[in-house]
């Protein structure tokens, strides 16, 4: 997912298996199995598989209202609060 800004909600990636490259707020980092990636709304972040190996980790969105108004997960999906 390239760099993108959530303005109503924090996303939260469990991290089960594989290996996320992030960057959070200008600063790169790396996650692996049993890590817990929290991404501030407001926040600049962007997060990839570069690895071939595939990566299991579930996502979730709080608060959860914004996240219900989508199909799916997407960077220009709308965040306004209604």
């Amino acid at each position: 997912m390239p760099p993108h800004i959530h303005t109503t909600q924090d996303e939260l990636i469990r991290v089960l298996e594989g290996r996320f490259d992030l960057v959070l707020d200008g600063k790169p980092a790396v996650a692996t199995a049993g890590d817990l990636i929290r991404m501030p709304m407001n926040v600049m972040h962007g997060i990839w598989n570069k690895s071939e190996a595939p990566v299991r980790a579930p996502f979730w969105v709080s608060p959860r209202a914004a996240s219900r108004r989508c199909s799916g997960a997407s960077a220009t999906c709308p965040t306004r609060r209604r």
